[in-house]
C-alpha cells in the first residue's frame, strides 16, 4: 500500500497534516463525579485522588483500564503537558470524539464548551497555555434520547441491537502548533468533465502574503498556483489536466483509487509560515433516473454494514485495526461499506480513500422527537458533513435510519418536514453526493430508495420485491414485511436507484447462548453460505436493484450475526464471500 504525501503515522487527521502535532493519547487522570460536585470542589484546578484511564478508550471499555460499565452522568479528565510556543504561534487543541458535553479548562480557566459526540472539536488555547499546562475536561453524558446516540443504549442495560454506552473521550486528543496566520479549511469540489478542481479556502488571521498550491500525481508535478491573499475566504480553480494519463485525468474509483497530493504553503514576508499536506480524488457520484453512476459509468454497490465496534475497545480502534477492516472488506469483494449509526475515526476514511472503498456516512440517531432533537441533530450533522466532505471514498449521506426518533413519520407532518429539511440542508452543504432521507423505509425526499428486509429465503425476497405485483416502480407505495411502507405521507417513487441496504444477518446456532441473529440459525459454514447465496441470488435476479448491503461485518456484543466474529476471525472463508460478491456486475 502506498501512502499519500500527507500521511504521518497515527496522525488523527491524515487528509490535513502539519508535522507540528502532538498526540495526547495515553494515561490521563480520571474521576467519576456521581453527585456533580466537581465544579464546587475545584476539580478544574486538579482532581482529588484520581484513577488512571488510558485515552482514547471510554471508561466502559476494558482497554481503558477502568472497565466500569455504569453510564455515569459526569466524568473528569486531567493531564499536565509541556507546551512551548513562540509569540508568532498559536496552539490548537483538537478533540476527535468526546461524548457528549465537554467543558474545557486550561490551567484552571474555562475555555469553552464542546457539545456533540460525533464530530471534531477545535479550540485555540494559546492565551491560556503555559510552559506546564494543565488540561482538564468535565464531560457530561447520560440517557437523554434527544441527543444523537447511535447504538448506545438509553436504558440501564443492553437490549435488542443497542449496546453499552460510551461516555467521555473515545477518540484521540491532540495539539497542533500553527502560525498566527494559518490555513484553517479548504473545501474540494472535483469537476472531472472539465478537468478542474474547485477550492473554497479559509484563512485564520491577517489575510496577507501568498498561498502556493502544488498538485502532484505520484512524482509528477501536475499544477502549481500562487494566489495573493486579500481576503479570509476565497475561491480558486485548478487545472488538473494530467499529461501522464492518456485520458488526461486519473479518476478515483474502488478499482483504481488514484489520488492527487496537494501541498499548501502560506507565506508572509517571504517566509513559508504554514505548510499543510493534503490530497484529493477526482471522481463524480450521481444518479440518473434509476441508475447510479461513478465517473459517468454505471455503479453497482456491493456493500457490507459495519457498526464499528472493536471488542474490548468498544467504539475505539487503533490505526492498524481500522486499516485491517478496510482490507478485510476488500478481500471479501465488497466495493463499499455502510457505516451504521457511527461516525468513524478519520483514519478509516483515509484508508478507504487510499485502498478504494466507497463509504456511506450515517447520522447517529436520537430516539425521541422534540425541539431539542431537531437542534441537536442539525448542529452536529452540519459539522459531520464539513468534516468528511473532502474524502473521495464518501459517496452518500444518510440522515435518518428506519424512522428512529421519528417513529410517526408515516403521517406526522413535522417529522416528514424534519427529514426533508435535513435532505435539503445536506444538499446545500454538499451538492455532489446522493442523500438518503430515511434508510430502510418511509422515505420522504430521497436520492436513493433504500429498503431493509431480513426475509430468509430466495422465494421470500424475490416475492417481496416483485414490483410487477407491488407497484413500487409505478408510483405506488409498497409493504415491507407487511408492516412498513416504502414512502411516508404522500411521497411516491420518482425513478431513484433502488438499494437493498439491509439483509442477511445470519447467525450460527452454536452462538445462540451469546446473542442473536435474524431468522433461524444455521448449523455449518456450508449452511451459512447456502442461505446467504439464496438471498443474494434473489437480488441478482432482480434488475431493479442497483446494489445491496449485507448485515454485517462483525459480531457486536449481543448481536452475533457477523461475517466475522468480534476478533475479526472469519466464520466462513473470505474467498467464499468474495465469490458471491463477484457474481454481481463489476461496476
Amino acid at each position: 500500500m502506498k501512502h499519500t504525501r500527507s500521511y504521518i503515522e497515527n496522525h488523527p487527521r491524515p487528509q490535513w497534516t502539519r508535522p507540528t502535532f502532538v498526540l495526547l493519547d495515553g494515561p490521563w487522570s480520571f474521576a467519576f463525579d456521581k453527585d456533580d460536585i466537581g465544579r464546587k470542589k475545584g476539580y478544574m484546578h486538579g482532581l482529588e485522588a484520581p484513577d488512571t484511564i488510558l485515552v482514547p478508550y471510554a471508561h466502559q471499555s476494558p482497554k481503558s483500564g477502568i472497565a466500569n460499565q455504569n453510564d455515569s452522568a459526569v466524568v473528569w479528565y486531567e493531564k499536565i503537558i509541556d507546551t512551548s510556543i513562540t509569540d508568532t504561534q498559536r496552539l490548537l487543541l483538537h478533540l476527535e470524539g468526546s461524548d457528549y458535553e465537554t467543558e474545557v479548562y486550561v490551567n484552571g480557566v474555562y475555555v469553552g464548551l464542546c457539545k456533540g459526540g460525533y464530530h471534531r472539536h477545535t479550540l485555540d488555547i494559546t492565551t491560556y497555555a503555559r510552559t506546564k499546562t494543565r488540561l482538564v475536561f468535565r464531560i457530561k453524558d447520560g440517557m437523554d434520547a434527544t441527543q444523537p446516540r447511535g447504538k448506545q443504549r438509553w436504558m440501564p442495560y443492553a437490549y435488542e441491537c443497542f449496546y453499552l454506552g460510551t461516555t467521555g473521550l473515545y477518540k484521540s486528543v491532540w495539539l497542533e502548533t500553527v502560525p498566527k496566520t494559518y490555513l484553517k479549511h479548504a473545501r474540494y469540489t472535483p469537476d472531472i468533465d472539465h478537468f478542474k478542481l474547485d477550492l473554497d479556502i479559509e484563512v485564520a488571521g491577517l489575510p496577507e502574503g501568498t498561498l502556493k498550491i502544488d498538485v502532484h500525481h505520484e512524482d509528477t508535478l501536475i499544477h502549481q498556483a500562487v494566489h495573493t491573499l486579500t481576503r479570509e475566504r476565497f475561491h480558486l480553480s485548478l487545472d488538473m489536466t494530467t499529461d501522464t494519463q492518456t485520458m488526461k485525468l486519473f479518476h478515483w474509483s474502488p478499482e483504481q483509487p488514484h489520488l492527487y497530493d496537494l501541498t499548501f504553503t502560506l507565506s508572509q514576508q517571504g517566509q513559508s509560515d504554514d505548510v499543510v499536506r493534503s490530497y484529493v480524488g477526482m471522481r463524480r457520484i450521481e444518479t440518473r433516473n434509476t441508475i447510479l453512476l461513478l465517473n459517468n459509468q454505471p455503479l453497482y454497490l456491493k456493500m457490507v454494514l459495519d457498526q464499528g465496534y472493536f471488542g474490548a475497545g468498544h467504539l475505539t480502534a487503533t490505526e492498524g485495526e481500522l486499516a485491517e477492516d478496510v482490507k478485510l472488506m476488500k478481500q471479501m469483494g465488497f466495493n463499499g461499506v455502510r457505516k451504521h449509526e457511527k461516525i468513524e475515526d478519520g483514519r478509516f476514511a483515509y484508508y478507504a480513500d487510499v485502498l478504494g472503498l466507497l463509504v456511506w456516512i450515517e447520522m447517529p440517531s436520537a430516539y425521541e422527537f422534540r425541539e431539542d432533537t431537531v437542534h441537536n441533530i442539525i448542529e452536529e450533522w452540519r459539522q459531520i458533513v464539513r468534516q468528511h466532505v473532502n474524502h473521495p471514498a464518501v459517496m452518500a449521506w444518510v440522515v435518518m435510519n428506519e424512522s428512529w426518533g421519528v417513529y410517526g413519520i408515516k403521517s406526522h407532518k413535522k417529522m416528514q418536514h424534519f427529514t426533508e429539511t435535513l435532505y435539503h440542508l445536506t444538499h446545500t452543504l454538499d451538492g455532489t453526493r446522493p442523500v438518503i432521507s430515511n434508510d430502510g423505509w418511509e422515505h420522504t425526499k430521497s436520492d436513493l430508495v433504500t429498503m431493509h428486509n431480513y426475509a430468509e429465503s430466495y422465494a421470500e425476497l424475490a416475492s417481496a420485491y416483485d414490483f410487477s405485483k407491488h407497484g413500487l416502480l409505478s408510483g405506488h407505495r409498497t409493504q415491507h414485511m407487511q408492516t412498513k411502507l416504502a414512502f411516508a405521507g404522500t411521497h411516491t417513487y420518482d425513478n431513484q436507484p433502488l438499494i437493498l441496504s439491509e439483509f442477511g444477518g445470519i447467525a450460527f446456532k452454536k452462538d445462540a447462548e451469546k446473542g442473536w441473529g435474524y431468522g433461524h440459525g444455521v448449523q455449518t459454514p456450508e449452511d451459512y453460505l447456502n442461505k446467504l447465496s439464496g438471498q443474494m441470488q434473489a437480488i441478482r435476479d432482480n434488475p431493479a436493484f442497483s446494489g445491496y448491503c449485507i448485515t454485517q461485518l462483525t459480531d457486536v456484543q449481543q448481536e452475533v450475526n457477523g461475517l466475522l466474529d468480534e476478533a475479526r476471525q472469519p466464520k466462513v472463508p473470505l474467498e467464499a464471500i468474495k465469490k458471491l460478491n463477484d457474481a454481481f456486475p463489476k461496476r
